[in-house]
């Protein structure tokens, strides 16, 4: 995202039909070595109203939230970390205060832009989540549901997406597993998902290509 430090996934110009399904998965592993079955000593959860945290000894190993405070809501996992490893995200930074460690966003729906509002001044896309579930397990795995809604400010919603995340348990070695699922369906009309255009193409962007998942990771892991 600019010069933000930023990676993103996403396919120029995909085209969703008004009564398809669209789905993407993502694998995040935190692992140093080939996963054990052996639990980590001292974890314990940390919960709040919207969000859950994996900690040990006090360090947060992992925290996933969401955020309701502005228009659109945020869906983010910070800080996150191997088990007595490194912090990997960083959460709101000046430059980009839309960056929230790891996180999902649509660069653009229907033309209309659900990542950021350095243009305008204000979010143009909203993203709101309609039904959140969260259960931690005895095991320190997790597991998190949601419904969100995609709408243009003040205006209907044109898609729908059902989420499912979760976080196994840390083996011996620190590592875990976070699997992300979405389930997207268009409203009345086709959707059109979009991100900003690379240099090769009409108004292209050197830091262009960038929508779906961000990942914000501090200047000294450079």
């Amino acid at each position: 995202d600019a010069d933000g430090k930023s990676a993103g996934d996403g396919a120029r110009g995909a085209r969703m039909a008004k009564v398809g399904w669209y789905m993407f998965r993502l694998a995040v592993i935190l692992a140093f070595a080939a996963p054990m079955v052996q639990a980590v000593d001292g974890l314990g959860w940390e919960k709040g109203e919207r969000s859950l945290a994996l900690a040990k000894e006090g360090q947060r190993i992992w925290r996933f939230a969401v955020e309701t405070e502005m228009a659109s809501a945020a869906v983010f996992f910070h800080p996150l970390r191997p088990v007595n490893g490194p912090e990997l995200t960083l959460y709101r930074p000046a430059d980009h205060p839309w960056h929230t460690g790891l996180w999902f966003s649509w660069k653009y729906i229907n033309h209309v832009n659900y990542w950021d509002w350095k243009t305008t001044g204000r979010m143009e896309g909203i993203t709101e989540v309609s039904d959140l579930s969260i259960k931690a397990g005895d095991d320190s795995s997790a597991s998190m549901r949601l419904a969100l809604v995609y709408h243009p400010l003040d205006k209907p919603a044109v898609l729908t997406e059902q989420r499912v995340i979760t976080v196994t348990a840390p083996d011996e070695q620190g590592s875990y597993r976070i699997d992300w699922t979405g389930d997207f369906l268009a409203g009345k009309e086709d959707v059109h998902l979009d991100r900003t255009p690379i240099p090769s193409e009409p108004d292209g962007k050197i830091y262009g290509g960038y929508a779906g998942f961000g990942l914000r990771m501090p200047e000294r892991l450079k």
